[in-house]
């Protein structure tokens, strides 16, 4: 368990990276209902870290929407390669979301609680969606056995700060989000 925990403490801490990739369990966003079928897929990419796979993400985006992605209903899928408990998922998540910007400690353990509430426990192979309205919020999707909608964020403050660990500027893994919005590399 402490293996675990530290190695999900380090995600963003340390040299991550992430690669292209292809995969035959893709997604498909008619189990989502048919509101979301429309949306294009933007990118994609493995999440790595100390060489390590953690998940494969998958960005579904109007392409008009550019970087700007939080005016646009969106569909963002993690499919796991590790085992994490949804405690954890929302314990990072919120690390993640303070690189964005301070945090008052209430808001912190009120978002930790919305996120673990939301969330599920993950198993490798299976699949978390997070669908996006900015009119909405987050609609958490977990696809295991069967696919089942497991929580929701009303707090749209939350679902922003939430995507933007993989898609604001300041995530701690630029090159993931290059991938994931279709971004040109720069360099370096």
């Amino acid at each position: 368990m402490k293996r675990r925990l530290c190695l999900t403490g380090l995600l963003a801490c340390a040299g991550l990276a992430c690669s292209s990739w292809s995969s035959a369990q893709a997604l498909a966003l008619s189990e989502l209902g048919e509101d979301w079928q429309r949306l294009p897929l933007r990118g994609q990419a493995m999440f790595r870290f100390w060489g390590l796979e953690i998940y494969e993400a998958s960005l579904w985006l109007p392409t008009e929407a550019g970087a700007s992605w939080s005016t646009h209903r969106l569909v963002l899928s993690l499919l796991y390669r590790r085992n994490f408990s949804a405690q954890e998922i929302a314990q990072r998540s919120v690390q993640e979301m303070l690189r964005q910007g301070p945090l008052s400690d209430a808001v912190v353990q009120q978002w930790q609680r919305q996120l673990t509430e939301a969330l599920s426990d993950v198993r490798p192979g299976e699949r978390l969606t997070a669908v996006y309205d900015p009119q909405k919020g987050l609609r958490f999707w977990h696809h295991a056995q069967r696919v089942r909608v497991c929580g929701q964020i009303d707090d749209r403050a939350l679902a922003h700060k939430f995507l933007g660990i993989w898609l604001s500027e300041s995530t701690s893994a630029p090159a993931l989000r290059q991938a994931l919005l279709g971004l040109q590399s720069t360099g370096g």
